[in-house]
């Protein structure tokens, strides 16, 4: 899901829808809204040898919406191997266990590359995160830009805001990331489910995921 230093976003001339209130691009095509209407930003599509260098701070907001939409791996992009089970999600711990209800736009992670999130993710190192099982994770709404209705300008303060689908800001909003509600959530031991996949297995999978982003 790492975005790369060519993958740059396209610039996109906004108008004013012509039949309903809310923001369009004046070229905009089917792919640029999801299946709730939301229109979201274009980021350039690139094979992966003219990607460029990755940037560990950046999110690419296709790939990061196809994760959520098909409860992709975050690391390998692996689908699960049981799609009507439940899902790992690994977050930063904030103070306290996954919630039901939490909502995030972090994707969901398979257990051996969720070894291989904690001891690489800047933002878990050390200790410093949860994990859950979730049942089910509907798509809620996204973060994205609000733009002005008279303006068609960003909003000041307003970048990268969660705004739910459906909502008055909605039309208003460019998305960048899908964020999804966690429902039917358990506590993981991710210490118990790394012993029973064992060393060998993920030192594999470390190799595995490692041969993946040199491709």
């Amino acid at each position: 899901m790492t975005n790369r230093s060519e993958e740059r976003l396209l610039p996109c001339p906004l108008i004013r829808r012509p039949a309903f209130p809310g923001l369009a691009y004046a070229d905009e095509t089917p792919h640029d809204r999801d299946s709730f209407r939301m229109l979201w930003v274009r980021p350039r599509l690139l094979p992966k040898r003219r990607r460029g260098e990755p940037r560990l701070k950046d999110i690419h907001p296709y790939r990061q919406r196809r994760a959520m939409d098909h409860m992709l791996c975050q690391i390998c992009a692996d689908p699960p191997k049981d799609p009507d089970g439940p899902q790992l999600f690994l977050l930063a711990d904030t103070g306290g266990p996954i919630r039901e209800g939490e909502r995030t736009a972090s994707p969901p992670v398979c257990v051996p590359c969720s070894a291989i999130s904690v001891q690489l993710c800047r933002a878990l190192q050390g200790g410093r995160w949860v994990a859950a099982w979730a049942r089910h994770a509907p798509a809620w709404g996204v973060f994205g830009t609000v733009y002005h209705p008279q303006t068609l300008q960003p909003v000041p303060g307003r970048y990268m805001e969660r705004v739910e689908y459906g909502s008055d800001l909605a039309p208003w909003t460019i998305a960048a990331r899908l964020v999804v509600e966690l429902q039917g959530v358990t506590p993981a031991d991710l210490e118990r489910e790394w012993a029973v996949l064992g060393r060998d297995r993920l030192e594999a999978e470390f190799a595995r995921v490692a041969e993946l982003q040199a491709v």
